[in-house]
């Protein structure tokens, strides 16, 4: 991926994976529905839909078989783990009973977060926030725990899919040995074009899965060398303690239903709007970053946007992402206020500073194309109206509503998102030295979220080094993020 594109998904735990090119789900029709069907992967942003090229003849009875199988199950378990040049490092454990799920992932702590699904309801505890959400399960919008069509073999060939869905993976079925005891035949993905192998053995007698392995070693430019093995164990009809599935936490939990109406008592009057676009909160918090909250229709394209913003000091300020508090969990319970969607935006400035303002004044414009959440959006129709506020002061890193609207650290990791506005900003002015110095501090945020993938604001730190003639700095941080990014640790 490129970089702009790691930053529009940094809030998605699916990015823990990148570079893998993952396929998009698509929904099938209801006739494909089975009474137990395992739709949750996408949850962990891997990829659930695998396209195979199944004939029609015995290999195709056998899949149904399995198919089958699955429509008895009561419960599952199901621990997967990725191979790191390291060892083998556990990233997954799932479990389901009674229509009821729970996800532990656990690759690396920024990312670390338990979601439970039961009667309608979401609850989702990240390690990284002091809080956690619960929200009602929308059908309409929310694929997180879809299951439609899936089988435990859909599940099975989701948990070690890997690489392009533009190359289908040949299935076929082979004798295997005997496992601890247990007769046992192979299901095999196939794609040579990927250099991907994957065998999932299946119990004989039950036509269950119990165990799938996946490599793969593709060498195409848009995968960057990627190499990858994935191990995935599954237990079926276990009994499960309820207390996996209870919804709770030892933190706070934040109800979207009571959040929203807090939100909206708060937000009553708007300060100001610009045409359809409402104006909620202006907040300066303790790193000297601005946060404009405002409501927009949301059922509009293209809308009138806060652009710019100045102060009283003359301090020049950096526009980072549009974000929406959809982005975190997939559902639209913390997202709508008076049928208008919420939006945040937040000001950087340009250099750290302690000096706070007592004014600022923000510029509009409209954007240029469709929504597109978690980037800055394209803005070229300046609206001739510019707005003064008094912001609020906060002596948190950011906004106290920001828990209410269900925006966890995990998600969205600010603090990389406004060092790279930052830092990209000062590359953009040839100020080498300052944006050496923010590609560091984004580093170290990216660092604190999954460890690798802090070596590409690395590089861009060397980059801005070897700008000011400080060669062997730039190299040292070259051969540090080299070593990193071929780590793979999280």
């Amino acid at each position: 991926m490129k970089e702009n594109e790691v930053e529009r998904l940094i809030q998605s735990y699916g990015n823990s994976f990148e570079p893998i090119n993952r396929s998009v789900k698509q929904k099938q029709p209801s006739r494909w529905r089975k009474p137990l069907t395992f739709g949750l992967v996408a949850a962990t942003g891997m990829t659930m839909f695998v396209l195979v090229m199944i004939p029609r003849n015995a290999t195709a009875r056998t899949i149904e078989s399995i198919q089958h199988a699955i429509s008895d199950a009561n419960s599952m378990e199901v621990f997967s783990s990725m191979k790191l040049p390291s060892g083998w490092r556990p990233y997954l454990h799932i479990y389901y009973a009674n229509n009821m799920w729970r996800h532990e992932a656990q690759m690396g702590t920024g990312v670390e977060r338990t979601i439970i699904m039961r009667d309608g309801m979401v609850l989702q505890d990240s390690a990284a926030d002091d809080f956690a959400i619960l929200y009602p399960k929308d059908p309409s919008t929310d694929q997180m725990f879809d299951g439609v069509g899936q089988t435990a073999l859909d599940f099975a060939k989701g948990m070690i899919n890997s690489g392009s869905s533009e190359n289908p993976k040949q299935i076929t079925i082979h004798e295997h040995s005997p496992i601890n005891g247990r007769d046992t035949y192979a299901v095999h993905l196939d794609n040579e074009i990927e250099h991907y192998h994957a065998e999932i053995l299946v119990d004989q007698e039950t036509n269950l899965p119990f165990q799938s392995d996946m490599q793969t070693d593709d060498g195409r430019p848009n995968f960057k060398g990627l190499r990858q093995a994935i191990h995935v164990e599954y237990k079926f009809n276990q009994k499960l303690s309820p207390d996996l599935f209870a919804l709770n936490s030892k933190k706070r939990i934040i109800k979207s239903d009571e959040a929203m109406k807090s939100i909206a008592k708060m937000w009553a009057v708007p300060l100001s709007h610009v045409r359809d676009t409402e104006i909620r909160d202006v907040t300066i918090t303790s790193d000297g970053t601005v946060w404009i909250a405002f409501t927009e229709a949301h059922k509009e394209p293209k809308v009138t946007l806060p652009s710019t913003l100045t102060d009283n000091l003359g301090t020049t300020y950096v526009r980072t992402l549009d974000l929406n508090p959809k982005m975190s969990n997939g559902s639209f319970a913390f997202s709508v206020m008076d049928d208008k969607s919420v939006c945040i935006v937040g000001f950087v400035p340009l250099m750290t500073h302690t000096t706070i303002p007592s004014q600022v004044q923000v510029g509009f414009a409209k954007s240029q194309s469709d929504r597109n959440w978690g980037i800055a959006s394209k803005q070229v129709e300046v609206v001739d109206q510019t707005l003064s506020f008094t912001p609020l002061h906060s002596s948190n890193e950011l906004p106290e509503y920001f828990p209410l609207l269900g925006m966890g650290t995990s998600q969205f990791q600010f603090k990389s998102m406004i060092w790279n506005s930052r830092a990209k900003a000062l590359e953009d002015r040839k100020d080498w030295l300052h944006a050496a110095q923010a590609y560091d501090e984004y580093a170290k945020a990216r660092y604190r979220w999954v460890k690798y993938s802090a070596f590409e604001p690395m590089l861009k730190e060397a980059f801005c080094y070897r700008q000011l003639g400080q060669i062997a700095r730039a190299d040292e941080i070259t051969k540090q993020a080299e070593a990193l990014k071929n780590s793979m640790e999280r």
